[in-house]
């Protein structure tokens, strides 16, 4: 048993639902999952690989204006352990103010009262001279109180000497490596911004911001976030130590006009931290952090994370590009694609961060991409397995045309039983399509099966004996010279539509041609099933029979109406009357004879020529035609026709010879002198005419032969009356090839014969 051409849409219709219902859970556990890892950043550590790695490779160039007096382990070994006195401090400003720099940032914090309050105020005054001189203030957490977090801005006296405060707080991402800076915090109400920013102000010779006052004890939020594009490892930044500053061993040339960073970098300060392009053995001190971040400030190079809706949604959008090309793309455009977007992903964020400093991470979108691939790729491969398996099934367990028993696979792995059913899949396979062929040769007409283009691609042995060399030409090239009856055969072999028609071989030979469509279960294996039977011997039959057709309307009926005009001329010597009576009935009866038989061959030989009819219009003509001889033999025909036209479609001679044949055999059987009725009327789709006549009526065993040709009523008085018994049967074929029926009945015991016509009515002309 196959699909129906039903069926096969259907299931068509279930599989898409099937693959869009796998479609869709694939895609939002994708697009949950890769929208779940952009948003919450949980795909950071590789995106910080890629990061750190494209930062290693592309570093940035540092910045002259730029310079640090480092307190490193010179310092401490000169001047003297940590901390410092603030009078040391205080020297260490002047020494660095004399020189005129462009903005200092003194990374040291001073937040407690020292013992010597004229030392503060000495150290304030130092700061207050240089003009350009930042400090840094710090957020303390957890506050005090139970506050999540606390301002402590330097002591006041210090402070006072300050243009600008900021905040020097380090983020660190989840591996503990120093990758951005907040260039503005908030707490509450007031304004945190980073110490670099105020020191880029103040170079600038910009109005640093306001000075942070108590806040109202918010949360800690952290704005505009920057990634530090490090020049390079530890040590790329030029230092001065600050002994050699305090011991004037600097020109203070040297820090004219120039970003001066104090901060500590000596081992034991503990001020160092873990970089991009730091080593888990060389730490970068914070100051040469601030030095990084200052120089991106200055040069506008500063790096900006993606925000996140927008990094989110990108992430998004590769994966879902790459979901959608599943839908619509093949297995090898779809690997390609998917190679495409992994490349594409971390390119185009190197591409980002290298020339538009934005960084894009690729992470999210790569995982989602790499989760799709192999879970698209196992469900397909899983459901082509269990369609296969289904099918396989299902076809094992359809009757075998060749009854073969099909061998069951059960209690085995899915792959065993995949194997045992195909195997006896391609068996029966083999098997039918041997029969086919088997079927295909033994057929006695020549057959050809050919491609969608026309080339043979099978013929059976009928075929090759017709065609010697059909195995290597199209049906165009073997058909040629051959012709087709009110077509070019090229046109009939090429055209899309099926054909059943004659064509003539170039030696005459006749043959009937039937072209079908082969209706495939798979595409791309069109093939039309071309079939040539040879009809000649119809044909020479069909010829002989109109040549007989002809012998009768012209060669008989000549001699006979010769014969009717002889009897009827006004000769001096005429036979007898009664035997001029004789031989003009014998005359009549061989006209008749010819006109019934000629009609008869024409009703049945199909060639009608119909057109839109009223029959009670025709039933009219026919009554006024056979009116001279109802009145001779005293017959009176009454004919009642409906008010409305009852209209037929048929070919109006055969019609009314078949109304004039059944008035004639009323006329022949009726009464005399007698009444014939016609009566017409419609009878819901259907045109009725029923012809009654007053005669002695039809004997019951005769009524099953009536309308057979050749048969005649065994009555005493049929002897005298012309016919051979071919008026009914033509009414009979008449009605039967306009889809119609007759029908014949006695009156009543008294007698009488009812003729009953009945031919489909035509509801609209």
């Amino acid at each position: 048993m196959t699909l129906s051409a039903s069926a096969r849409p259907r299931q068509d219709k279930i599989q898409r639902s099937w693959l869009m219902g796998e479609w869709l859970l694939t895609a939002a556990l994708a697009l949950a999952l890769t929208g779940l890892l952009a948003w919450s950043g949980g795909a950071s550590r590789l995106d910080n690989l890629l990061y750190d790695a494209l930062l290693r490779q592309a570093p940035q160039p540092i910045s002259d204006e730029i310079i640090m007096v480092v307190i490193d382990d010179r310092s401490l070994q000169e001047i003297g352990v940590w901390p410092w006195s603030r009078q040391t401090h205080a020297a260490l400003v002047e020494r660095i103010a004399a020189a005129g720099p462009k903005a200092l940032a003194y990374d040291v914090l001073f937040l407690e009262t020292g013992s010597d309050p004229a030392a503060d105020s000495a150290l304030g005054d130092a700061f207050a001279a240089t003009g350009v001189a930042a400090l840094p203030l710090l957020v303390e957490s957890p506050g005090p109180n139970g506050a999540a977090y606390a301002l402590r801005p330097p002591v006041r006296e210090i402070a006072r000497g300050a243009r600008g405060l900021g905040q020097v707080n380090l983020q660190f991402d989840r591996d503990g490596v120093v990758r951005r800076a907040a260039l503005l915090e908030s707490i509450g109400n007031q304004d945190l911004p980073h110490l670099m920013e105020v020191t880029r102000r103040i170079g600038q010779g910009l109005a640093p911001p306001d000075r942070p006052g108590p806040t109202d004890g918010g949360p800690l939020v952290r704005n505009a976030p920057a990634l530090i594009p490090y020049a390079g490892p530890p040590g790329h930044y030029p230092a001065i130590s600050a002994s050699s500053i305090l011991a004037g061993e600097t020109p203070p040339e040297f820090l004219r006009h120039r970003y001066i960073l104090v901060g500590a970098t000596a081992a034991g300060l503990h001020d160092s931290y873990a970089t991009p392009t730091s080593t888990a053995a060389q730490l970068m001190p914070g100051v040469e952090i601030q030095a990084n971040l200052l120089a991106a400030l200055l040069d506008d190079r500063t790096i900006h994370p993606l925000n996140r809706g927008v990094h989110t949604g990108l992430s998004i959008g590769l994966v879902l590009a790459l979901l959608l090309g599943l839908l619509k793309l093949g297995p090898r455009e779809n690997l390609l694609l998917g190679a495409a977007l992994i490349l594409l992903a971390p390119a185009g964020s190197a591409v980002a961060l290298l020339t538009l400093g934005l960084w894009a991470p690729p992470a999210a979108a790569l995982i989602g991409i790499l989760l799709v691939l192999p879970l698209w790729a196992w469900r397909r491969l899983e459901a082509s397995s269990r369609y296969m398996v289904q099918e396989l099934a299902r076809f094992s367990a359809e009757p075998d045309l060749l009854s073969r028993p099909s061998k069951p696979a059960r209690g085995q792995d899915t792959v065993a039983r995949q194997i045992a059913l195909m195997e006896d899949t391609i068996a029966r396979a083999r098997d039918a399509r041997g029969f086919a062929l088997d079927t295909l040769q033994g057929l006695p007409d020549p057959t050809l099966v050919l491609s969608s283009g026309g080339e043979v691609s099978f013929a059976n042995a009928t075929a090759r004996q017709l065609f010697p060399q059909v195995q290597a030409l199209t049906a165009q090239a073997l058909l040629e010279g051959w012709s087709a009856d009110g077509a070019r055969l090229d046109d009939l072999l090429l055209s899309e539509t099926e054909i059943a028609t004659e064509i003539v071989s170039p030696t005459g030979a006749v043959f009937h041609v039937t072209r079908v469509r082969h209706q495939p279960h798979s595409e791309g294996a069109d093939a039309w099933i071309l079939r040539l039977t040879d009809i000649t011997p119809i044909r020479t039959a069909a010829a002989q029979r109109e040549r007989l057709l002809q012998l009768l309307t012209h060669d008989m009926r000549s001699p006979q109406a010769s014969i009717l005009a002889v009897l009827d001329s006004p000769a001096e010597e005429k036979p007898p009357p009664a035997i001029a009576e004789r031989i003009a009935g014998y005359a009549r009866r061989t006209l008749a004879l010819a006109d019934n038989f000629i009609h008869l061959a024409r009703a049945e030989s199909g060639a009608l020529a119909p057109e839109i009819l009223n029959l009670s219009d025709l039933a009219t003509e026919v009554v006024d035609d056979l009116w001279p001889r109802a009145q001779q033999a005293g017959v009176v025909i009454s004919l009642k026709t409906p008010p409305e036209d009852l209209l037929v479609h048929g070919d109006r001679a055969l019609l009314s010879r078949a109304l004039a044949n059944l008035l004639d055999n009323a006329l022949k059987y009726g009464s005399q002198p007698g009444e014939i009725s016609c009566v017409l009327w419609a009878d819901a789709d259907m045109a009725v005419c029923e012809i009654a006549d007053q005669g002695p009526g039809i004997d019951a065993d005769a009524l099953p032969r009536l309308l057979q040709p050749f048969q005649r009523l065994n009555r005493p008085e049929a002897a005298r009356l012309d016919g051979v018994g071919l008026g009914l049967s033509l009414v009979s074929e008449v009605a039967q090839r306009h889809g119609g029926e007759i029908g014949c009945r006695n009156a009543g015991p008294a007698g009488g014969a009812i003729f009953t016509l009945r031919l489909p009515r035509v509801t609209e002309a």
